[in-house]
């Protein structure tokens, strides 16, 4: 078991070089695993079941994050909405003349091992992590302008949309706790 551990983490009980566990892992014919963003799981899980977006809610609080591809999942997300009969072909097709086409064909191509129920529950539970961003990234906004301008800065809008953020994260993370239980 150590030893396997060694070969998949790169990192053993033994002191050792990484290139000895490389040709390891290419015997095997096997990359080391990249964890993969909530960004690109939820684009991936719509490129290959695209019904997944008609569950959630608009508006897309996700779709305030600054991260690479929240854009994109945003788009994906919209036009799935306005065409909920959308197939998987139909979609790399919209791309087909964008920067974006050979990385959408891969995410498409792979695949998530799981019932219908359990995918699911991931690709929500990926969302409402993706929310939850939104909502702390906001709530790090108003902090930053309490600290730099003091209390006084804040509107009546700005204090209430601090109480409804606090409620908020914490629906978020209840709902997260919900998703994440033993079928994930």
């Amino acid at each position: 078991m150590r030893q396997r551990l060694t070969e998949l983490t790169g990192v053993g009980a033994r002191a050792s070089t990484p290139e000895t566990h490389v040709p390891a892992q290419r015997a095997r014919g096997t990359a080391p695993t990249q964890k993969r963003s909530l960004v690109r799981a939820a684009i991936e899980l719509l490129l290959q079941q695209p019904a997944l977006a008609l569950e959630l809610q608009a508006p897309y609080r996700f779709s305030a994050l600054r991260q690479n591809g929240v854009e994109l999942l945003t788009e994906i997300v919209g036009l799935i909405a306005a065409r909920p009969d959308i197939n998987t072909g139909a979609l790399i097709e919209h791309f087909a003349e964008r920067e974006e086409a050979k990385a959408l064909q891969k995410l498409a191509a792979s695949s998530f091992v799981g019932d219908e129920q359990v995918i699911s529950r991931y690709f929500l539970g990926t969302m409402s992590q993706l929310e939850l961003q939104a909502v702390e990234q906001r709530q790090a906004e108003i902090a930053d302008k309490l600290r730099e301008l003091g209390p006084a800065a804040l509107s009546m809008e700005e204090r209430a949309e601090t109480a409804r953020l606090l409620q908020d994260a914490r629906a978020l993370r209840a709902q997260i706790a919900g998703y994440s239980g033993p079928a994930l």
